[in-house]
């Protein structure tokens, strides 16, 4: 035999023999989740009407698809999944593995149907052992409605409100609080005044975002907590309110102090002399609150509250109003605008006194509305600030308190 020959018959033999080698081992086996009756989320619903709470022994099933899951921190160990017919909230027993536009398919089988607090919910879903997923990235379209058709027949529903905006006390509020991990409900509403809850979670990854000031489209999918439906917001970027706000809500200030917060949507706090800063009065309405009265005595004092930035380059006819009620004898407060003010001292800056109605009966809390105070001679300006200005001395001054301060036309 040449060589050539036993070299090629060597090589062939080998590859034999290392094939045989080569353990082959059997496919995994394929969990599988059994069927059983179909139905859909329409004739769960008429079966929790007939019957109330349902705890599913055998398998029964419905095919539908997740409108919004807990990626963005708004919802936790719960999805919403709607079908040709309705829509639902799962409630699952750990976080994780559905995602929006999953087509799945839940076997009911040891879960319960039931309604906390009037929400009608799937509870005990579990990932791994109820669901099985048919398809992914099935975008399903919102329902476009108005604020007025919202009901508790749509709970769960992927929705689309238009033409509306945050509420104008809301301004300079964040969607939820992010540092304390607290939810926020905030109000909604449409160019009518009728309104809706947005409900967000401090844990949420947009909590921490100062609220638009728009008007515009909003898609969220619809709960409810006993008589109050409320939206849960899916993704940031689908709250487009940067629109024009509705007529006669046209707001470029408002200030509420429900936040119980001074300074927040850039405020100041200043004390030019003494040290008597603005302070909050806290209750069931909060409220702006300053004295120089502390441990028996009086002290001498300049200490001024100052608005952020207003622009009055896009109105005709805006106006000034706020409530205002004080305790004891002292100065009055005045109240002062500016266009030439920046931050800093006050003194920087050319400040005009306005004329409000204020609280003159200093033996009671009495709130006092100042009145319109027509701000039009300052229509095409775009660095306007209003200022509140406090004084005192060493023996005597007043106990103020101003709420609901607001520009608008």
């Amino acid at each position: 035999m040449s060589k050539s020959k036993f070299k090629f018959l060597a090589a062939v033999l080998g590859l034999v023999l290392i094939t045989s080698c080569v353990k082959e081992y059997d496919n995994p086996p394929i969990d599988t989740i059994p069927t059983g009756s179909l139905v859909t989320i329409d004739s769960l619903r008429s079966l929790f009407a007939d019957s109330g709470a349902v705890s599913f022994k055998e398998d029964v099933s419905f095919y539908a698809t997740v409108t919004a899951d807990e990626v963005n921190g708004n919802l936790y160990k719960e999805v919403y999944v709607q079908d040709g017919t309705g829509a639902i909230k799962l409630n699952l027993l750990n976080s994780g593995g559905l995602y929006r536009g999953d087509q799945i398919r839940v076997n009911l089988n040891g879960t319960i149907m039931l309604e906390d607090n009037d929400f009608l919910i799937i509870d005990s879903v579990d990932v791994d052992l109820n669901v099985v997923k048919q398809k992914t990235k099935q975008e399903v379209e919102p329902l476009e409605v108005s604020i007025a058709q919202l009901h508790d027949s749509l709970q769960g529903y992927l929705i689309k409100l238009e033409d509306v905006q945050f509420n104008y006390q809301e301004f300079g509020k964040t969607y939820a609080d992010a540092i304390g991990k607290q939810t926020v409900n905030l109000m909604l509403e449409d160019c009518n005044g009728i309104q809706v809850i947005v409900r967000n979670s401090g844990y949420a990854n947009f909590a921490d975002q100062e609220i638009p000031f728009g008007k515009g489209d909003f898609v969220a999918v619809l709960g409810q907590y006993r008589n109050d439906l409320q939206l849960f917001i899916r993704d940031i970027n689908e709250v487009k309110l940067d629109g024009d706000r509705c007529p006669g809500t046209n707001v470029q200030l408002f200030k509420g102090f429900d936040d119980e917060s001074v300074t927040s949507g850039g405020w100041q706090n200043l004390t030019v002399s003494g040290n008597v800063p603005w302070g909050i009065f806290s209750g069931s309405n909060s409220a702006a609150k300053i004295t120089n009265f502390n441990n028996g005595s009086n002290s001498a004092c300049e200490s001024w509250l100052i608005s952020p930035k207003v622009s009055l380059e896009n109105v005709t006819a805006p106006i000034l109003n706020f409530r205002n009620t004080h305790r004891y004898s002292g100065p009055q407060l005045d109240l002062l605008i500016s266009t030439d003010y920046v931050s800093g001292d006050p003194s920087s800056a050319t400040w005009t006194e306005l004329n409000p109605i204020w609280d003159t009966d200093d033996s009671s809390w009495s709130w006092v509305d100042s009145g319109d105070l027509d701000l039009s001679s300052y229509v095409g300006q775009s660095n306007v600030h209003i200022a509140f200005k406090y004084t005192g001395s060493n023996s005597d001054g007043s106990t103020w308190e101003v709420d609901e301060i607001l520009i608008a036309e």
